[in-house]
């Protein structure tokens, strides 16, 4: 074998070497799944300064692949003080649909499910940026049992968001 040859041989040893570096490292990266639950004493399907964050809710994550629909993953959260959840995950969850729904109020007066549930709708394209990637879910709300009579002042709050 020439010189060359064990050059080649040598750098192609390299390159699979750091392949399979890169697939290792996406298998063990961290997701981290990030949004707010908020009361709407409006019934309006928006945030407005009325809208009150909901602590101690109850979220659900559920994935599944992208292609066959199965089931990947089922994990659950719950808020903080101020509304928020994060919902971490580990692996590689390459090219899944990820859903964020609600699973219960801690407020007795704000745990109307809204008649169109919304979902936060996350997918995980398997692009590697680091070993941690963070998903912004759309804010999910509960709804009054009956609608507050200061909405005709309510002021709406633009949603902005954030794409990785």
């Amino acid at each position: 074998m020439g010189k060359s040859a064990h050059v080649i041989l040598i750098a192609s040893v390299i390159c699979l070497l750091s392949l399979l570096g890169i697939i290792e490292g996406f298998k063990n990266r961290v997701i981290i799944i990030e949004g707010n639950v908020y009361c709407d004493p409006c019934r309006s399907a928006f945030q407005s300064n009325l809208s009150k964050p909901l602590p101690g809710a109850r979220v659900q994550l559920q994935c599944h692949r992208l292609k066959t629909k199965k089931e990947t993953l089922n994990s659950s959260g719950m808020t903080n003080s101020m509304g928020k959840y994060r919902i971490i995950i580990e692996g590689g969850h390459k090219n899944e649909s990820c859903g964020v729904n609600l699973v219960s109020s801690s407020k007795e007066d704000c745990n109307v499910y809204p008649d169109y549930p919304r979902i936060a709708i996350i997918t995980l394209n398997g692009r590697k940026i680091s070993d941690v990637q963070v998903y912004k879910a759309a804010p999910l709300r509960f709804l009054t049992k009956i609608p507050s009579t200061e909405c005709v002042h309510a002021q709406f709050i633009p949603y902005y968001h954030e794409t990785n």
